[in-house]
């Protein structure tokens, strides 16, 4: 009996937190779903591995280190969207903002992703488990390893990548 209430408990426990993790990334584009990206996507895109990376807060502070990890780049992801754009110079109106479950977003411009080396280092991992020695859940992990503080773009249960064009 005591067996069964503990399973129970813990059962009750885990659902709920197993529920808060995102089942794919939506991508939104102007404020309209688009598509839906599943981690079997993201795999499918050009692996990029590192051996590791320190992540630095906003002051400069050590935080912790991800080892051996793999990826896709998002900008490689972003090829993949399609979205109206009446001209390439359009397209220097246009940013990125990835948003975690918990809300915390970040913002790359589309210029920044394809028009400079930020663009090569903004990967979308897809160990994160296995690179945080267990310290991190979930599949979807965005980290801009060109920043010098890699903690500002290091986005934990990416759920959101919102596609958007500067107001006027």
């Amino acid at each position: 009996m005591h067996i069964t209430f503990v399973f129970l408990i813990l059962s009750i426990l885990y659902f709920p937190l197993y529920g808060q993790q995102p089942a794919n990334i939506g991508v939104t584009v102007f404020g309209k779903q688009e598509t839906n990206i599943t981690l079997e996507q993201i795999r499918q895109l050009p692996t990029h591995s590192l051996d590791s990376v320190r992540i630095y807060n906003h002051t400069g502070a050590y935080r912790s280190t991800l080892k051996n990890i793999e990826g896709g780049l998002l900008k490689d992801l972003l090829k993949n969207i399609t979205f109206p754009a009446e001209s390439p110079k359009a397209l220097s109106e246009y940013y990125v903002v990835c948003e975690a479950t918990d809300g915390y977003s970040v913002v790359f411009s589309w210029n920044e992703l394809f028009n400079t080396n930020v663009g090569d280092h903004a990967l979308l991992v897809t160990n994160i488990e296995r690179a945080s020695l267990g310290k991190e859940k979930g599949p979807y992990v965005l980290l801009s390893t060109a920043d010098v503080a890699t903690g500002r773009r290091y986005v934990k249960g990416l759920h959101y990548i919102h596609i958007k064009r500067i107001e006027k």
